[in-house]
């Protein structure tokens, strides 16, 4: 079998054809002419379904009869384009029921530039490792397909049904570099066949067996249930504490602690009613009187934060700080934190390191206050500001809370909270009235399989995925609690749990773990191949 599929790819690259919508009018564009048949056509070309046939007709008012199938290529290379979203390869609009299904079809490697940046964001996923393991996935999801096509007309849709696909104009430098650094590459079973690679955004912490949610799929037995990859953590500690705020702990780290040291060698100022002279002179605002600090923005702001009440010492720091600032002395970086190793922290896409002393001031952000702690525990892909001065670090601060040990334990879904009313419930399921809800079969780690929904005169039966898309969840690993006017759905995760868990993989290579590791965690059945088109 491999010897054969081998034999296919190496004579050329496979093309898919993706269903974008149906329509029963479109209109297509292009930045250069567009060949359809014998005809050489002027964009905007406009289409039209009448009487089972596809009419087709240019801006100068040509009108051509296309039949029930028109093919459309761009001529010189150019992009097609459909409701404001550029495409490669061709565009077919295939007649059906008195509609047009658009449809592109293209080279997968072409295809999976448009798959990877809409399924896994580089912005928010900034890790060539983690993007190259999806885009091997996708595209092992997409071969797959187009031995076994959802239909005639197409292979797959672009939607997250299958994978969300976005044309060219999602395509992104980084994602694009993933997509060509690992040209061909799949996920193969034991047969040597290209597998259905199932994949989620968040497992919630533990992965589903493939049967349970696929009983049906070619090779759902050999996706495992286990637990996320744990992730270790680092544990900074530090000497400073102190009741002073953000900018005053960082000017007082700076300045040993000697508020008057600072003030007098900064500003030149030595007493307490030399304040505006010094400040004066500093501005080079000499003869003027005080009110002429006010017409400079920093002054504005401190005098706004002296009306609601700060003291003058605390404006003082503040007021060091933002010079500091302004004047590049200090910098603000955000980043997604790697590792530690020893007093350097490596962030990821930063080529070097930066310098930890015991000193660094630690701060956990918390409902927009910045709270001075003594320990911090950062995990692998922790967002982090770091404050820095010389490229030695003044301060940490920590975004945001891991909830769980897991790979994806920061994930938007790691944890929800859902509360749904008797008749939201009773809507979404076409009763009258909902008077109870059963769980009557849970996988090993928890996922709801089976759910009985007991109305008036009728019962409803939920299984497996149907669970999460009748009630509207992020997932069926929840737990169910009764209110009086309806139920809580205390759940974990996002997706349907098998295979690689996107947010789980992005931890492991924030960690520094390299694609093929991921792989083989969320895959330990199936192979890595390569083929050679």
């Amino acid at each position: 079998m491999i010897f054969f599929l081998i034999l296919f790819f190496l004579l050329k690259e496979p093309e898919i054809r993706v269903f974008l919508k149906e329509v029963s009018e479109a209109k297509i564009k292009s930045e250069g002419k567009i060949l359809s048949g014998k005809y050489i056509l002027t964009p905007p070309v406009y289409f039209k379904v009448e009487r089972g046939r596809i009419f087709l007709e240019d801006f100068c008012g040509q009108r051509i009869e296309g039949g029930t199938i028109v093919h459309l290529k761009p001529k010189d290379n150019n992009l097609l384009n459909f409701e404001d979203i550029n495409y490669r390869g061709a565009l077919f609009l295939i007649e059906n029921k008195n509609k047009m299904l658009i449809i592109n079809k293209l080279p997968v490697e072409d295809y999976l530039l448009g798959v990877v940046p809409k399924e896994m964001g580089p912005k928010k996923y900034p890790s060539l490792e983690a993007l190259k393991a999806q885009a091997i996935v996708a595209r092992s999801y997409g071969i797959f397909k187009i031995k076994k096509p959802m239909n005639k007309f197409y292979d797959l849709c672009a939607t997250p049904t299958c994978q969300v696909y976005g044309g060219a104009s999602a395509e992104a430098e980084l994602s694009n570099k993933a997509v060509k650094e690992t040209k061909g590459i799949v996920l193969i079973d034991e047969k040597g066949d290209v597998v259905e690679a199932f994949y989620m955004a968040t497992c919630g912490g533990h992965l589903a067996y493939g049967k349970d949610i696929f009983p049906l799929g070619e090779n759902s037995k050999d996706f495992p249930s286990k637990p996320c990859f744990e992730l270790p953590f680092f544990e900074i500690k530090s000497n400073f504490k102190t009741e002073l705020k953000k900018e005053g702990a960082l000017l007082s780290l700076l300045w040993n602690g000697d508020f008057k040291f600072g003030i007098e060698k900064y500003f030149g100022i030595k007493e307490k009613k030399d304040f505006c002279r010094g400040f004066l002179n500093f501005f080079k605002e000499r003869g003027k009187d005080c009110k002429s600090l006010f017409s400079l923005p920093l002054f504005k702001d401190l005098y706004i934060s002296y009306l609601k009440g700060e003291k003058g010492e605390n404006l003082l720091w503040q007021l060091a700080y933002k010079i500091y600032f302004l004047k590049g002395e200090i910098k603000n970086l955000s980043g997604i934190f790697s590792y530690l190793l020893e007093d350097k922290i490596y962030l990821l896409q930063e080529e070097n390191p930066f310098c930890l002393n015991k000193n660094t001031i630690l701060f956990l952000k918390k409902n927009n206050e910045f709270l001075n702690i003594e320990k911090l525990k950062i995990y692998p892909a922790d967002k982090i500001n770091l404050t820095l001065y010389n490229d030695n670090i003044l301060s940490i601060e920590k975004e945001e809370p891991m909830i769980e040990e897991y790979a994806d334990g920061r994930a938007e879904k790691a944890r929800w909270l859902i509360f749904l009313k008797k008749e939201e419930i009773a809507s979404k399921l076409n009763l009258k009235k909902v008077e109870k809800i059963e769980v009557l079969k849970k996988s090993t780690e928890g996922r709801v399989l089976k759910l009985k929904i007991e109305g008036e005169k009728k019962e409803v039966f939920l299984e497996r995925l149907d669970v999460r898309f009748k009630l509207g969840l992020p997932e069926i690993l929840f737990e169910i609690l009764e209110a009086p006017d309806g139920w809580y759905f205390y759940g974990s995760g996002w997706g349907h749990g098998v295979g690689l868990c996107q947010e789980g993989a992005f931890g492991m290579a924030s960690f520094g773990l390299s694609f093929e590791y991921i792989l083989n965690y969320y895959y330990p059945n199936f192979k890595i191949f390569t083929y050679k088109y």
